[in-house]
């Protein structure tokens, strides 16, 4: 790597972090985080996944698990679940922030 790549690798990387502080700062993030919430009890995700949890329960005996496990057990199946509509809706919206906050465009 070269000292060019270095120097672009870094600026990049404040780029990132200079995004990341203003999703976050800006409010973007907390916004995100409520409209998955609703689309995913709309769509009935957080239902399948509450039986999935009390199934793990029940199959192992409250006694038996804890969070972590209870976490382990559903996570990869539980976001297999999570409607492509809901990753999609998601997914334009952080682009959205992108394109209106760098000089990115859908074009490049």
């Amino acid at each position: 790597m070269s000292a060019d790549d270095e120097g672009s690798s870094s600026k990049t990387l404040n780029t990132l972090e200079e995004m990341e502080s203003e999703f976050i700062r800006g409010g973007e993030r907390q916004r995100l985080q409520e409209i998955m919430v609703k689309r995913l009890k709309e769509s009935g995700w957080t239902s399948k996944i509450e039986i999935m949890c009390k199934d793990a329960i029940e199959k192992k005996g409250l006694e038996h698990m804890n969070l972590e496990d209870l976490i382990a057990e559903v996570r990869d199946p539980a976001r297999k679940l999570v409607p492509d509509e809901v990753k999609k809706e998601l997914m334009q919206h952080i682009q959205e922030f992108v394109y209106n906050n760098t000089d990115l465009s859908p074009d490049k």
